[in-house]
């Protein structure tokens, strides 16, 4: 091996690490978003549990009528509107399936492309000549990157979301409380 190429081989490798490095940072914040989604789905799912709880403990809690028992019950369903927004909008940020449409049909990298070649022989054909273009796999680790970022950025929207319904649906239900001793 020549100078030339082991100096080129030592930039192909450097590029592969910083291309390598930006991937598990991006991949990171998915992973952190998904927590957060869990984080709160779990936390709706308490509260939920204490709403529904204190709703059948009471008793009467569902009789329309006084004002109080109308204001009580529309309480009661804006709770359960906005919970169940921000239990939609989790669910939704961990879902597995999000789609860019960044990708070509069929790719190395990506699991969902992958499974669209039609027996791993043809994969394996198809990695074998993409490695054997660094431009190539660099080109394809970025359009991976940017699918990520792309995926992120959904996701911290719902997260956004998500928490933002869980304050308005703790606010609801502490307006809840005060109705339930009025």
């Amino acid at each position: 091996m020549t100078l030339e190429e082991l100096e080129k081989t030592l930039e192909e490798q450097e590029k592969l690490e910083i291309i390598k490095f930006i991937h598990d940072r991006n991949f990171r914040l998915i992973e952190l978003a998904d927590s957060k989604a869990t984080s709160i789905l779990t936390v709706n799912g308490i509260m939920l549990t204490v709403v529904f709880a204190l709703a059948s403990f009471i008793p009467g809690f569902f009789d329309l009528v006084t004002l109080n028992d109308y204001i009580k019950i529309g309480f009661f369903s804006a709770y359960l509107l906005c919970s169940g927004a921000s239990l939609f909008f989790s669910i939704r940020t961990i879902s597995p399936i999000q789609d860019t449409g960044i990708p070509p049909p069929k790719n190395i990298f990506y699991y969902r492309q992958i499974l669209r070649y039609k027996d791993v022989n043809e994969y394996i054909s198809d990695v074998e000549e993409q490695l054997n273009d660094f431009s190539s796999v660099l080109r394809s680790l970025a359009n991976q990157i940017y699918s990520i970022s792309t995926v992120n950025q959904r996701k911290y929207k719902n997260v956004l979301r998500c928490v933002w319904l869980l304050l308005f649906s703790f606010l609801i239900f502490i307006l809840l409380i005060i109705s339930l001793f009025i």
